[in-house]
């Protein structure tokens, strides 16, 4: 990696001067500055032998000084790794560096879902601010935020979404809320909701054996992928699979729908879904107002490749999911805020991490 002295690079030594120890300064010639190109992003080099380790914490440190320090024209996305690059034509005192990707500023979209869709660039997947898109490759999506944070808004625009691209969808809605009242009578969404009359474990037996069925259908795809080619790597593109999302409005109250064993049932179908799916091309939506691990277990939430955290403070989801993490620098630009956290193998790693987003403003026609 190359990095260059930019007008950026002095005004950021200052701000790191002012926060860290005396002995990591630009003014003694412990720290330098640098700005990456190609990748975006900046570079921290601390001439060694130093009185610094180049540690997760340090890394951690650091990226709060400079994600504050380089806001309203940039944003730093939070890495899940800390990451340490070499950098060319350096000498060996300063040939390593803690790399920061950082992105130019978006913003919101604001219009009727009919102009925003029309301007979307659909190659890259579903935007979500300009130039911020949800790849085409992401294959389990949470939304999470409480009452009135703009969750079901959001959720709606990206069922929208996915609708008008052509995927088929399973809307499993067990509040008959906002989630059933935009999927009915969508020719190619099967709206799952509780029936009059009926009881409410018998709705979540009902809901399992639906999972179950896509479980045993993704078996089916695998066993047909296996039989079908000779390639170690594949997907079902070999297959000529049709994109399938499983969408779960509200998990926690389907979760209340029944006793411990049913309810453990559910979430093993789910697990199997987030699991083996990806290959035979099923997906799935999960909302909910958090996703602390007595809602959502660790194996299914490792599983998760893009987390839509709308309206958390800080000591509720973000630090269930980072632990560790004290504050994330976010400029507040109004509801349905909150941050997003990309984790897809594909997607470049200025855009892979955690950043604030802001979910489109749908103007009704």
């Amino acid at each position: 990696m190359i990095g260059v002295r930019t007008k950026n690079c002095e005004f950021l030594e200052d701000v790191c001067n002012s926060a860290l120890p005396e002995e990591v300064s630009s003014l003694r010639g412990s720290l330098l500055i640098l700005e990456s190109l190609n990748p975006a992003g900046i570079l921290v080099v601390v001439p060694l032998p130093a009185p610094f380790v180049y540690s997760a914490d340090n890394y951690y440190l650091l990226q709060t000084i400079i994600a504050a320090a380089v806001l309203p024209e940039h944003v730093c996305v939070r890495s899940h790794n800390m990451l340490l690059v070499s950098l060319e034509n350096r000498s060996k005192s300063t040939s390593r560096a803690f790399y920061y990707p950082w992105v130019s500023s978006r913003k919101r979209l604001v219009g009727s879902f009919s102009d925003i869709y029309k301007k979307m660039d659909k190659s890259k997947g579903i935007e979500i601010m300009t130039n911020l898109y949800i790849p085409d490759s992401a294959h389990f999506i949470a939304v999470t935020g409480p009452s009135g944070s703009g969750k079901s808004v959001a959720t709606r625009y990206i069922c929208q979404c996915l609708y008008d691209k052509g995927d088929s969808l399973i809307m499993i809605d067990p509040k008959k809320s906002t989630g059933a009242r935009w999927a009915r009578g969508k020719s190619k969404v099967l709206l799952v909701i509780p029936q009059p009359e009926e009881r409410l474990v018998d709705f979540l037996i009902r809901s399992t054996n639906l999972l179950h069925e896509e479980v045993r259908t993704t078996f089916k795809k695998q066993n047909e992928l296996y039989e079908k080619t000779r390639k170690i790597d594949t997907n079902y593109g070999e297959i000529s699979s049709h994109k399938r999302w499983i969408i779960l409005e509200e998990i926690e109250a389907l979760e209340a729908f029944g006793p411990k064993k049913q309810v453990d049932s559910l979430l093993r179908e789910v697990l199997l879904l987030a699991l083996l799916s990806r290959e035979a091309n099923t997906a799935l939506l999960i909302t909910s107002q958090s996703i602390r691990g007595d809602v959502l277990p660790i194996p299914i939430r490792n599983q998760i490749d893009c987390s839509i955290m709308l309206n958390e403070s800080q000591d509720s989801t973000i630090k269930n999911m980072y632990p560790g993490i004290e504050s994330i620098p976010q400029p507040f630009i109004g509801p349905g805020t909150g941050f997003v956290d990309l984790n897809i193998t594909t997607k470049s790693i200025v855009d892979n991490g955690l950043q604030p987003v802001a979910m489109p403003t749908i103007i009704e026609n």
